[in-house]
């Protein structure tokens, strides 16, 4: 909890149990410590018992006593959790309001808050399919409980019913579908989602047309189907226009669709279409907040976008992303994780040395950062022809992958191999060089496969 929510819950407890005084002494005392737990000895049960009563922990019943009131705390604590989760969740409140006004059959009351919620969901301009649940539960509720309406009224309140269940049904299908294209690796042949022919049919007819979600959703499923740039340009443009709308999980399908497709592209070789794709996505993702997931960012989508921007020519934007998302780094992975970032930009600025530098002062433990470490440290030393230090590396890092591969995967030990493979001919130049560039261009795995390319056609 926050230090706000702590002195939330300390005037919750005030205002509501003024009379247990042993109650607020124990949670007085707790709040002292929090979040600090470099005093863990002082949160100790004999000590904390010594501290909070005057007198030692001695007896089963002190212990006993000590730990009621925590499970007390605990119990008021969820109930002012919950409280404050009604608070900000408005729908959430008036359905649980007309929960109770039904069970206690307080029509008028009833009657009042269905109305309220109904409003609010018609004014709101979301229409996924958890927006459509709402509405199908309200419809569904006022139509069974206490339903004075006539024949009429009463027809009406059922096709609203069965409106609101096809439009839940429409976008649930599209949506499940597209997730599932990220299940098998957004390969449509790999894919069987039955009845998705007939959600894509119905949506494309009144009332449902409309849904702008139900559009991206259809342009995710078409862009998986056929090659079309200027399909993709119009997702994205939809999902840059309508993602505050969008809840949570949706917002992470649209951005990494994004991602995944433009990264395809450019794998089967359309750089010059998609090249400039991934920074504008990650852009809009640092501006937006969606690249962040529970507030927080994996080491390696941040080393990603520095890499992006790097090869972007965009060293400004990549010193913004170090700015504005190292804080959210995991703790134990942020250092590493920011050396790796500013290797990377180092060596965009031909500076190789200070690269190394950065490098050589890094843990790097976690299999990501150290697979990400030992590319980037080869470069280098490429780059400053130290090939017998080289050499040295690469055996120490082929045997690292094979060591590894559990952790890293087949795809990422195979990309390692066929990188360490070029980087050892690059420095035995001897060789056919055009068949070595046929090679690596057709490599469906390779690790900085640009950056090989680049130095084998300087020793044509």
């Amino acid at each position: 909890m926050s230090p706000a929510e702590m002195k939330g819950f300390k005037s919750y407890l005030k205002g509501l149990y003024p009379q247990k005084t042993v109650l607020h002494h124990v949670f007085d005392y707790l709040h002292k410590y929090h979040p600090d737990y470099r005093f863990e000895n002082k949160l100790e049960a004999g000590y904390a018992h010594q501290k909070i009563f005057a007198r030692p922990l001695k007896t089963k019943s002190h212990r006993s006593n000590l730990f009621n009131t925590l499970g007390e705390i605990k119990n008021y604590l969820e109930d002012y959790l919950l409280w404050g989760e009604m608070q900000k969740d408005t729908f959430r409140r008036d359905e649980t309001l007309l929960e109770i006004y039904r069970e206690r059959n307080i029509y008028d009351f009833y009657k009042k808050y269905f109305d309220k919620a109904w409003q609010r969901l018609e004014q709101n301009d979301n229409l996924d399919m958890w927006n459509e649940s709402r509405r199908l539960r309200l419809k569904h509720d006022r139509y069974f409980y206490r339903n004075t309406d006539g024949f009429e009224g009463r027809t009406q309140t059922l096709n609203e019913t069965i409106r609101h269940l096809n439009a839940l049904w429409i976008s649930g299908t599209l949506k499940y579908a597209c997730e599932l294209s990220f299940i098998t690796g957004m390969q449509k042949e790999k894919m069987n989602y039955p009845l998705l022919e007939e959600a894509k049919s119905m949506c494309l007819e009144p009332p449902y047309s409309g849904n702008i979600f139900n559009k991206i959703y259809l342009l995710m499923l078409r862009l998986l189907e056929e090659e079309d740039f200027e399909a993709y340009l119009e997702l994205k443009q939809l999902i840059f226009n309508n993602y505050q709308l969008a809840e949570p999980n949706d917002k992470s399908l649209f951005y990494g669709f994004l991602l995944n497709y433009v990264s395809q592209k450019m794998k089967r070789g359309q750089i010059l279409l998609y090249g400039e794709e991934p920074l504008d996505i990650y852009r809009f993702g640092l501006y937006s907040g969606i690249v962040l997931e529970d507030g927080k960012i994996s080491s390696v989508a941040f080393n990603n976008i520095i890499t992006t921007a790097c090869r972007a020519k965009d060293i400004a934007f990549a010193r913004e992303v170090i700015e504005k998302l190292a804080g959210n780094l995991e703790d134990k992975l942020r250092a590493d994780a920011v050396k790796i970032a500013e290797a990377i930009i180092a060596i965009e600025e031909a500076q190789y040395d200070k690269a190394l530098e950065f490098l050589n002062t890094g843990e790097f433990f976690s299999p990501d950062l150290g697979l990400r470490y030992r590319i980037i440290k080869s470069q280098c030393l490429f780059e400053i022809r130290s090939f017998d230090v080289l050499e040295y590396h690469l055996n120490a890092f082929e045997h690292w992958i094979r060591r590894n591969v559990k952790k890293l995967g087949l795809p990422n030990q195979e990309a390692t191999l066929n990188m360490i493979k070029y980087t050892r001919l690059l420095t035995r130049p001897e060789g056919n060089s055009q068949k070595m560039l046929e090679e690596l261009e057709k490599a469906p795995y390779l690790f900085n496969k640009a950056w090989l390319i680049e130095k084998l056609n300087d020793l044509k």
